[in-house]
């Protein structure tokens, strides 16, 4: 006898497949293979779900050879929007595994998102003023041309 935890498929978003234990497995804590034992649980019976756990992908030279693939793609413009999205998880990916930033980069980064947002408004509102001040207005005295 041995301890069978419930068969979790790691291909289906880790969903538990149904079993049936009598209620000599449960009273042992252990389980035995059996396709005509069926285990009928009262109304008020609390089902506690299996334990998830995320089987974190790994960066393989497959995953990579796919990554630069679709890159090529991307920049020929010939990329579909599955590919595009495709392209952007493995992005993702490669970014935490293979070239991790630190916390510094990740502020850095930030802060030069700011700075860069700070200037286009500073410089939309010059435009503007630009724009706005090139108007004649009939209230400000013209330059007198030179004889």
């Amino acid at each position: 006898m041995a301890l069978i935890p419930p068969v979790v498929e790691v291909e289906s978003h880790l969903a538990p497949t149904p079993q049936a234990y009598n209620s000599v497995e449960i009273d042992l804590g252990v389980a035995i293979e059996h396709p005509d034992v069926v285990l009928d649980l009262a109304e008020d019976a609390e089902v506690i779900p299996p334990a998830r756990i995320p089987v974190q992908p790994e960066w393989t030279q497959p995953t990579e050879r796919v990554f630069n693939q679709l890159v090529e793609k991307e920049a020929l413009g010939t990329a579909t929007r599955e590919e595009l999205a495709e392209l952007d998880s493995l992005s993702n990916l490669r970014r935490q595994t293979e070239m991790p930033r630190t916390g510094a980069d990740i502020v850095r980064e930030y802060e030069q998102g700011q700075l860069i947002r700070d200037l286009l408004h500073s410089l939309t509102r010059y435009v503007e003023f630009e724009q706005n001040s090139a108007k004649p207005n009939s209230t400000r005295p013209r330059p007198k041309a030179k004889a």
